[in-house]
């Protein structure tokens, strides 16, 4: 995150590259040297949806790119009321286009729960993600400890219960963003709380889970020297 600045909004030979989508607001200036302002209302952590404002001080044809993210299998693009096609996984969604102030892009992200097998020492395990979201078992959340916790059934992620928390302005505010509830292959339930509130109250977390039949686990490159 103390990068952020470096790699958030990007500038191309020909526009702008947008990488991330947190709230918040920024202004620099396009190739040609015009004064642009970006302003981004969304919760993404947990939101599917993010609103960006394109406030060139001028009109000007410029080239925006979006990065649509590899885990958002399907995401729905609007330019003020028109629909954007070809929107792709994993690559860049191009709007070269004549951007006047107060013009408007929203994007609706696929935020369903998706496992990611392990390898090596986490081996037949998985973590669930939702959307950018690492989600991870806390004892606080739960009745058994993490050595006692039965195999997630993958098969039915799509009935997990989501519950937000509301959050205060006390900075000392134990509570997590979200608690996910899954179902586990004996019929029990287990809950899942957001990575960055794990552990908060001092008690065990786990990200690696057990399942028994995880999907194969991603290649992991590997360079070997040969000399």
């Amino acid at each position: 995150m103390g990068s952020l600045s470096e790699w958030a909004v990007m500038k191309t030979a020909d526009g702008l590259a947008l990488n991330y989508y947190g709230p918040g607001m920024f202004q620099g200036r396009l190739p040609d040297n015009t004064p642009i302002a970006l302003q981004i209302e969304t919760d993404y952590r947990l939101a599917k949806k993010v609103s960006l404002r394109v406030e060139p001080l001028a009109a000007r044809q410029f080239n925006l790119r979006l990065r649509i993210p590899t885990w958002s299998e399907s995401t729905t693009v609007r330019v003020n009321n028109s629909i954007v096609t070809n929107v792709i996984p994993g690559r860049y969604l191009e709007l070269n286009r004549r951007w006047r102030e107060g013009d408007r892009v929203t994007m609706e992200m696929d935020l369903r729960l998706r496992p990611v097998s392990g390898d090596r020492e986490a081996l037949g395990r998985v973590s669930i993600y939702r959307g950018p979201l690492l989600l991870v078992f806390d004892q606080r959340h739960n009745i058994s400890e993490e050595k006692g916790l039965p195999p997630l059934n993958l098969r039915q992620l799509d009935e997990a219960k989501e519950t937000f928390i509301p959050q205060t302005s006390n900075r000392n505010s134990l509570q997590p963003w979200i608690l996910v509830e899954l179902p586990t292959n004996d019929g029990r339930r287990v809950n899942l709380c957001d990575f960055a509130s794990a552990g908060a109250s001092g008690t065990r977390y786990v990200s690696w889970l057990p399942v028994n039949d995880p999907p194969p686990a991603a290649p992991l490159t590997r360079r070997i020297d040969s000399r």
